[in-house]
């Protein structure tokens, strides 16, 4: 089931790929300043446990993770973010994320 979901948050897409310090694939980047939000199935990245949703600090090169971190429970990958003036949506396979629930992606 593909799932979607508006956090709140603090303060580029393409296919997957690796990024430096990701543990596994990215699926999704988005800039917001200098964060750098993440999507994927990684379970790390700059040097943190995440769970396939991390905020990095683009000023810094190593160790550079946030303290942002929704850990989306159940499902095997993160696909895509989207940043909003208070709130980054995610969309993804999960059962849930923080303390809500997803709401169900639209089928065509």
């Amino acid at each position: 089931m593909f799932s979607t979901a508006t956090l709140a948050s603090t303060p580029a897409s393409s296919s997957c790929f690796r990024l430096r310090g990701a543990s596994a694939q990215v699926a999704d980047i988005e800039v917001s300043g200098t964060t750098v939000y993440a999507a994927g199935s990684f379970t790390t990245i700059g040097g943190a446990s995440r769970n396939r949703l991390g905020a990095l600090d683009a000023t810094t090169d190593t160790n550079n993770a946030l303290p942002w971190n929704p850990s989306p429970v159940g499902g095997g990958m993160m696909y895509t973010l989207a940043l909003g003036p208070n709130a980054v949506a995610v969309g993804g396979t999960f059962t849930s994320i923080g303390a809500q629930s997803p709401k169900p992606a639209l089928n065509n």
